[in-house]
């Protein structure tokens, strides 16, 4: 029956480990809330007064010494309380408090404990283990650990929480308290007192190109000053120059040197306290010194390359390829060219060398743009020019057949041999590709028309500028038939592969084979031409005759030699 004894007891003795971790766990927060607290006070002080090192040493062990006392009064000790060996469990004040909660096992569990302390009593040992397996039994469905309550340590834990967080987050956000715990760490450390003011100054140290501007902004962190005094000095000068500046509707200061040309050394003062000693240098932009132009012209122009040696502006043909080589005063860091349409070239950069090279499709006009290592450009670049040359149509002139006097656009008749001579002149002015004469059936009465033009390529030397092209044109092939005809015309193409070749064409001009009452009609003509130059001869004979006739009289009736005047007459 002792086993129910130790049962009990057991049970009990849980319910007392819990109340004592439930305790100890009301300590560490509550120790927690009272530090942060505590510390918080101390900065806030600290802050105020800024006092020496003996006080922050006071303070800082101070809150040493009040962590170790809650530490082992609310945390130590209560834990504790669950080793035997330190403490011996209080079943009695434990079966009270199970009591309170379970009423209907108070009285009884009660009284067995009160039987355990009175076992030097005339009470039997029977009887204690019959009450203590009693009240083991009634007690059975009861757990004992909802005694103890650890709600109240979860309202204990926000507070400190909430208490140790806004510590810290007021420490970081306030600069007063972050500099005050700063030195109340290091308790020990001698701290001069701030400066009523100090002062940010821009640019600082700081490079500019010669003939800049700069403006040299000063703000006064802390109490602002009703003026500052601003020291500069140049390189030529051997003292500092000072000039008084009043804040503007901000609370700042600032003064703007125009066109600097020198480097000089400046710092800002008032009341005592001055700034860092700053710098401006300065520096010449980069310029470029040299360049050369090397344009390039289409391959079919066959034109020389050209070298243009700082001169900007370029004339070329379209497809022309142009590399441009610079050389700076300095080292740079990259260059480009930007065109007036807005795109850019970058440049290949080596030291003080640029190159770049471009086709030319248009006119345009460009400016060269550089940027030496330390990041300075040069200003108001040139605008050069970009002129495009024109590459004129070909011409050509057809000589044979001869149609300038054919202005009823006349057809030219064919004759019995079925061969014609075209004879044309071509001109361009960088040379061709082809010469096609083209031709299509325009009349027949014993065929289709043809709708389409075909074409004879003709032989031409494409090297030449101007030529005249003999072709002997045999129509045979086309077995044309009496009265029929053929539209013709001849057409050059020049050699410009970048636009595309261009063209002309000579007038159209037509060959027709005469029909037989056309040949009739002509052979007629042709008769009665032949009669009228007879008559016309025999004529001329008759009166040549009687000339004759005329001068032979005179001569024999005179009887003297022939003058040179008759001679010729006679002739």
């Amino acid at each position: 029956m002792n086993d129910f004894v130790q049962q009990i007891k057991q049970r009990l003795e849980r319910v007392s480990v819990l109340e004592n971790k439930r305790d100890a766990l009301k300590g560490l927060y509550l120790s927690i809330s009272v530090i942060s607290s505590l510390v918080l006070l101390f900065g806030i002080i600290e802050s105020l007064a800024r006092f020496s090192p003996d006080v922050r040493t006071f303070l800082f062990y101070s809150v040493i010494i009040i962590c170790i006392v809650l530490f082992t009064k609310l945390v130590l000790l209560p834990l504790l309380k669950n080793f035997t060996a330190f403490t011996k469990p209080d079943y009695y004040h434990t079966a009270k408090e199970v009591g309170n909660i379970f009423p209907e096992i108070k009285d009884d569990l009660l009284n067995s404990l009160q039987l355990i302390s009175a076992a030097e009593t005339n009470f039997s040992s029977q009887l204690i283990n019959a009450a203590f397996e009693r009240i083991y039994k009634l007690s059975q469905p009861y757990n004992f650990g909802t005694v103890v309550d650890f709600s109240s340590t979860k309202k204990y834990l926000r507070t400190s929480l909430i208490i140790f967080f806004s510590t810290v987050i007021l420490f970081i956000i306030v600069p007063g308290l972050s500099s005050a715990g700063y030195r109340l760490i290091n308790y020990n450390i001698n701290f001069v007192p701030p400066q009523k003011f100090y002062f940010e100054v821009s640019p600082g140290n700081s490079k500019i190109s010669k003939g800049d501007n700069v403006t040299v902004k000063i703000k006064a962190v802390g109490q602002n000053p009703g003026h500052i005094f601003l020291s500069t000095k140049s390189e030529e000068q051997t003292e500092y120059i000072e000039k008084k500046l009043l804040p503007d509707s901000t609370g700042n200061f600032s003064f703007e040197f125009a066109a600097v040309n020198s480097s000089f050394n400046y710092f800002a003062s008032s009341e005592g306290i001055e700034s860092s000693n700053y710098k401006i240098t300065v520096t010449n932009r980069p310029i470029i010194s040299t360049y050369e132009i090397d344009i390039t012209p289409p391959a079919y122009s066959r034109l020389p390359k050209i070298i243009q040696k700082d001169n900007g502006n370029i004339t070329a043909l379209p497809g022309s390829r142009v590399q441009l080589n610079i050389n700076a005063s300095r080292e740079l860091s990259k260059a480009k060219i930007s065109f007036n349409d807005g795109s850019e070239k970058q440049m290949h950069v080596k030291d003080v060398n640029g190159s770049v090279d471009f086709n030319i499709s248009k006119d345009a006009n460009y400016q060269m743009h550089i940027i030496d290592a330390q990041g300075f450009g040069n200003i108001n670049p040139i605008t050069y020019s970009i002129k495009t040359l024109t590459d004129d149509p070909p011409t050509i002139e057809l000589v044979s057949p001869d149609l300038s006097g054919n202005k009823a656009n006349k057809p030219i008749k064919l004759g019995s041999d079925p061969k014609i001579s075209v004879i044309s002149k071509i001109k361009d002015d960088y040379g061709f590709t082809k010469l096609n004469l083209n031709y299509r059936l325009s009349a027949s009465k014993y065929r289709p028309l043809h709708e389409q033009y075909t074409q004879i390529p003709i032989s031409i030397n494409k090297n030449l500028k101007e030529d005249e092209i003999y072709y002997v044109w045999d129509l045979s092939p086309l077995v044309l038939a009496e009265g029929e005809a053929v539209s013709c015309y001849l057409e050059i193409f020049d050699n410009d592969i970048v636009s595309g070749p261009k063209s002309a064409k000579s007038p159209l001009f037509t060959i027709e084979v005469p029909s037989l009452n056309e040949l009739f009609a002509g052979a007629e003509n042709t008769q009665q031409e032949a009669s009228q130059d007879l008559a016309e001869t025999f004529k001329e004979a008759e009166k040549l005759q009687e000339e004759l006739q005329n001068i032979s009289n005179d001569l024999k009736q005179n009887n003297r030699e022939i003058s040179w005047q008759e001679k010729e007459r006679v002739e």
